[in-house]
């Protein structure tokens, strides 16, 4: 049975980027455009995939539904780098937090970065990694 939870995609689990298909394809329900406010968006060449930092700006993304939440969240958490919460070997955290979308606000589930290396990060002006065309 799948939790009432939603998940925020800002980068390569976005539609037609490319962990969607690995991770997401054919398991969405629903997708729904959100903005994350009080974030910054970087993009990390050194790793070919963005980090949302908190920040004085808003990141747009994809509010997806998923279908079999536990399971399907087990291969991101996997796949993020995501050990257990306030692991120190984290590559991302994972929070929960609310978005701001159309209709209302709701709670997602959404990955922050842990950058050990800030000078390798490029900030992304225009909030969304999708103008990138990092596909």
């Amino acid at each position: 049975m799948s939790k009432n939870i939603k998940i925020f995609t800002y980068g390569s689990l976005r539609e037609g980027f490319f962990n969607y298909n690995s991770y997401l394809s054919g398991k969405v329900i629903s997708t729904r455009i959100g903005k994350l406010k009080n974030a910054d968006l970087y993009h990390m060449p050194y790793k070919g995939y963005p980090a949302i930092l908190p920040g004085t700006g808003e990141v747009i993304g994809e509010v997806m539904e998923i279908k079999d939440y536990e399971n399907v969240m087990k291969a991101i958490d996997k796949m993020e780098g995501f050990i257990s919460e306030g692991n120190p070997n984290n590559e991302y955290n994972k929070s929960f937090l609310r978005l701001n979308l159309k209709t209302a606000q709701k709670k997602s589930a959404m990955y922050i970065a842990i950058i050990k290396q800030m000078m390798f990060l490029v900030m992304i002006g225009r909030n969304t990694w999708k103008i990138l065309n990092y596909k």
